[in-house]
């Protein structure tokens, strides 16, 4: 519609109770205000229909019956008041419409039903805006919407698509938050391009499909403890403060942070299992993705936990003859992240040589002799053969022994690579 808010009919039926300011407390002008809204328009639907969407306020569905004469002739005079017409008009003005409204002071929809469209975008909230515990049954439209000092939409269930694509979310007091905290979106919200100057709160939020904030710019902190069933896309955003995603939940796939810029607060979860693991090329994608943004940060714990997310991804992905050497990089170094794992291998290859040996040359055998000559084969740098063994040792080994001695040096070789590798990653400069 595009026009001020004072001569939009939909304004003055979200704002008719505070015609009793001065006679009513304002929490009652509040709640008379939710009353003559949910009662219009939840006045097409039937008993069942209202019964529902009572129990998805959390109220008794006699709030959402029609207006009783006494309330519909309250509800005419305030519009014969502010607009000179009935509130009939509120028919021929179809759904919800608040377009390239101009609203001024600060509103409260808590608690409000809005129908199968509602239509904010291009909006501009001068003030702080609630939307707590609202229901949106359809399209909950916000894209351009401009918030000046914040919205709260603590508990608002979206049960259809919300765009809030090109949105802005500002502060000019304490009230100044985007506040989703509990926040339930049944269906794909977009937030692409949105920009959040104030600080964003989707604590306990739930994301049942797809979250999109491709090119959002966060320029205050942000608090994402949510739960994400669908895809999560991060891509080409830009975090000019701490973002908080460490008891965040992905249920399908890894969130996409392709191209993004993070800042150094940014904090993701560190625990394996909340992260996803079915295998898929995006999967692997996105977590080489997040690798990379962690190296970024320095964060080695992060960057080993996603690089053992992405190996994995890859060994169940790859021909069952390459998956062997994902699966030996694994056991054998945690993918060249762990110190203890190539000690140990070499310790059992040692030990394993020394048994071979023992069982081959029988008792005559030097115990000195044979574990020096083991560990002069698993590790020859260390020059414990000329140390432990006398003149021509190897050469008077019998055959297999020989074979064996080879096999443990190239063994050894690279276990002591993966050694050195994670030694590098543990004590490396940050």
């Amino acid at each position: 519609m595009g026009i001020e808010a004072a001569e939009n009919p939909w304004w003055v039926l979200a704002t008719a109770g505070a015609e009793a300011q001065g006679r009513i407390p304002r929490a009652a002008q509040a709640a008379l205000s939710r009353r003559y809204w949910n009662a219009v328009v939840c006045a097409p639907m039937a008993p069942a229909e209202r019964a529902e969407v009572a129990q998805l306020l959390g109220v008794p569905e006699k709030e959402l019956r029609p207006l009783s004469e006494q309330e519909d002739r309250a509800l005419e005079a305030v519009f014969q008041a502010r607009l000179g017409t009935s509130h009939a008009i509120l028919g021929g003005a179809g759904l919800p419409d608040f377009s390239a409204a101009h609203l001024p002071a600060a509103i409260s929809f808590a608690g409000f039903v809005f129908p199968a469209f509602s239509h904010f975008g291009g909006a501009e909230f001068c003030a702080h805006a609630s939307f707590s515990g609202a229901v949106f049954l359809g399209l909950a439209q916000f894209s351009g919407v401009t918030f000046r000092d914040g919205a709260n939409f603590t508990g608002t269930q979206f049960l259809g698509a919300a765009n809030f694509q090109d949105a802005g979310f500002h502060s000019r007091s304490a009230l100044g938050r985007a506040g989703f905290r509990r926040a339930v979106f049944s269906g794909p919200v977009r937030f692409s391009n949105a920009v959040f100057d104030a600080p964003a709160q989707f604590t306990g939020a739930r994301f049942h499909d797809e979250a999109q904030f491709w090119g959002a710019r966060f320029n205050a902190p942000v608090q994402f403890a949510a739960q994400v069933d669908g895809d999560a896309d991060f891509s080409h955003a830009a975090f000019s403060a701490p973002a908080d995603f460490a008891q965040t939940q992905f249920s399908s796939l890894p969130p996409a942070f392709h191209h993004a810029r993070l800042h150094l607060g940014c904090q993701l979860s560190g625990v394996e299992g909340a992260w996803p693991t079915r295998p898929s090329p995006e999967m692997v994608a996105r977590y080489a993705s997040l690798r990379r943004a962690m190296r970024g940060l320095g964060r080695a714990e992060a960057e080993a936990l996603f690089l053992m997310h992405e190996m994995r991804g890859r060994k169940q992905l790859a021909p069952a003859h390459i998956a062997l050497f994902y699966w030996a990089f694994d056991v054998l170094s945690r993918y060249g992240h762990s110190v203890g794992r190539p000690l140990l291998a070499l310790a059992l290859l040692w030990l394993l040589g020394v048994g071979v040996h023992m069982a081959i040359l029988g008792d005559g055998a030097s115990w000195a002799e044979v574990a020096g000559a083991n560990a002069s084969h698993v590790w020859p740098q260390m020059g414990w053969g000329r140390q432990f063994l006398p003149d021509g040792y190897a050469q008077r080994l019998p055959a297999p022994l020989q074979v064996m001695a080879a096999v443990q040096g190239m063994a050894g070789l690279a276990l002591q690579g993966l050694l050195a590798l994670g030694l590098w990653r543990r004590f490396r400069l940050k």
